[in-house]
């Protein structure tokens, strides 16, 4: 075995460094060069020799960051994750988000351990209670990769969807009917209208609203 070679004395707290870092797992070759160079005092030369000559597997720190990500967090799509992976947003090491390739946060998303479907439905769930009163067409629109980075596909949304309670989307109409009555006092007609083409509720979701309204 080829014996392991003397480190140069000017990178030696540089590669402690380093190691130190990688030691927690999950953790992005710019990130910790970030870290090194703007927080620590490393000159980048010492920083790049340190990470250069580490003993590390960047897919795989992907990978460890985006499993930690979906078991601590709910409702995270592959595109979400994805953005998540390769922020390059100012969040420092500590808080340990980003800054992996687009090649590194790749191979996570399809090697994490994670159900999308499940991961859409704490979505679905978290954003009406946000965001309730909401039609399941604004719903969808709002968790839709044409509206959002969070990018839920229209399969993962529908069966979120089906795990709802089975009036969800009638009371959902109700609920905005009253809001929209305590300051207008419309007819039958005029709430149904406004349910139907300006919320996006079916039919009958908007007649469910206003019978039990009385109108």
């Amino acid at each position: 075995m080829e014996p392991k070679k003397e480190v140069p004395a000017k990178y030696r707290g540089a590669v402690q460094k380093a190691e130190s870092y990688l030691s927690r797992g999950g953790i992005s070759y710019s990130l910790i060069f970030k870290e090194m160079t703007e927080e620590d005092g490393f000159t980048e030369e010492q920083a790049k020799f340190a990470l250069d000559h580490a003993d590390v597997d960047w897919e795989a720190e992907s990978l460890t960051a985006a499993q930690r990500e979906i078991d601590g967090n709910n409702g995270r799509s592959k595109q979400s994750l994805f953005s998540w992976l390769t922020s390059t947003l100012d969040l420092g090491v500590f808080i340990g988000i980003g800054g992996f390739t687009d090649a590194e946060a790749f191979y996570a998303v399809h090697n994490v351990v994670v159900d999308w479907n499940e991961e859409a439905v704490e979505e679905v769930n978290a954003k009406l209670e946000v965001f309730s009163p909401i039609s399941r067409e604004n719903l969808y629109f709002m968790l839709s990769p044409n509206f959002t980075s969070q990018g839920f596909t229209r399969p993962q949304l529908d069966y979120a969807f089906a795990q709802l309670p089975e009036n969800t989307w009638k009371e959902q109409a109700l609920r905005e009917a009253r809001v929209y009555t305590l300051n207008n006092a419309p007819t039958r007609a005029e709430l149904l209208n406004y349910l139907v083409d300006q919320e996006d509720y079916t039919r009958e979701e908007a007649e469910y609203a206003a019978d039990k309204l009385g109108l």
